[in-house]
């Protein structure tokens, strides 16, 4: 569930909920539901109590784990459960630490421990914080019986990293390990209408976990049975060649703590395609192509992009055009991660 007015405006795109289902998957978990809601605390409870009912044994939520007004996650799920929120011992501890990291550092001018600040570490009664080493907010993990509930910063980075620091924990709610295998099978048809009467036959099989689904590659002839989830394949594979026509860009991101990182997404005769990924500081030095004009489309985050001697600020949905023979740069100034999906044609030689 991820949590944020931004979200339900178009202002910000979720990719986290895409990174953290290919995770689950990877660890055999059967994700049955995602969604995006309000920051209001009746808005989150009324998510989590019908995935109680449907019988969800994990619920994770991204966002409003924050020091301000309109972060408020933790109440929802509060009252979800009928719980009170309490300051936690732990929580408040980390929270301590990190700000006394941040002043030291002189990322801010006090490391007092204001009410905004305090509020961070108020959790539901009976929850533990999960420590956060990139941010200032813990996660909160917190098992109910049979179902547990896994609260994640909304920020990427900082949702990578305390997912990944929960994840002995959310091992034990999935129960023993389990493993995703993929097989692709061309069946010699494009209509799916016809391969479907195979899939049905495999769907009917006494393997409870097997699933299997048909995608038709039109002009080629082939559709591929599919079982589970598919895993990412690296690079970006030719037009003509073992490529997938249709993608889903957010699951594919990476980003890279010691440069920008390119994600290739398609690569033709006459094109390519790429997805940048910056993190907070990091940039792509300015740089001109002699041929080939390129297209930056903001999928993610905000940052600044020159083309020229003119600069901008921009910001999910934005275009911005790079004229060949013009200069043009990429910078990330923070706090959030930017991501950009990149066209350029011709591609350069």
């Amino acid at each position: 569930m991820a949590v944020g007015r931004e979200l339900l405006t178009g202002r910000t795109v979720d990719t986290n909920s895409a990174w953290i289902a290919a995770r689950l998957t990877d660890l055999g978990a059967f994700v049955a539901r995602i969604v995006a809601v309000d920051d209001e605390p009746a808005a989150i409870a009324g998510e989590i109590a019908g995935a109680r009912r449907r019988g969800a044994a994990l619920v994770i939520t991204t966002g409003g784990l924050g020091p301000t007004l309109d972060d408020r996650t933790l109440a929802g799920v509060a009252a979800a459960l009928e719980r009170g929120l309490v300051e936690h011992p732990a929580a408040l501890a980390f929270v301590a630490r990190r700000y006394a990291e941040l002043a030291a550092a002189n990322a801010v001018a006090d490391p007092a421990l204001t009410p905004p600040r305090r509020k961070m570490a108020c959790l539901p009664e009976g929850a533990e914080p999960v420590d956060n080493a990139v941010g200032t907010a813990p996660g909160v993990f917190l098992l109910d019986g049979t179902h547990a509930l896994l609260a994640l910063p909304g920020v990427p980075a900082e949702m990578r990293a305390v997912f990944d620091a929960a994840l002995p924990r959310l091992r034990a709610c999935l129960g023993a390990p389990a493993h995703v295998v993929e097989r692709e099978v061309a069946s010699g048809s494009g209509d799916e209408s016809v391969i479907t009467v195979a899939v049905e036959r495999v769907m009917r099989s006494p393997r409870p976990h097997h699933r299997a689904c048909g995608h038709a590659r039109r002009g080629r002839g082939a559709d591929r049975p599919r079982r589970r989830a598919p895993r990412r394949r690296a690079g970006a594979p030719e037009l003509g060649g073992p490529m997938e026509r249709f993608r889903h860009v957010p699951s594919l991101l990476a980003f890279s703590a010691d440069k920008m990182r390119k994600v290739g997404l398609v690569d033709t005769p006459n094109l390519f395609c790429d997805a940048y990924c910056l993190e907070p500081g990091q940039e792509q030095a300015g740089h001109r192509h002699a041929v080939g004009d390129k297209l930056y489309y903001v999928l993610s985050g905000a940052g600044r992009i020159r083309v020229g001697a003119e600069e901008r600020e921009v910001r999910p949905g934005d275009l911005v055009c790079a004229p060949a023979g013009e200069e043009h740069a990429v910078r990330n100034p923070g706090p959030e991660q930017l991501a950009l999906l990149v066209v350029m044609a011709p591609k350069p030689s």
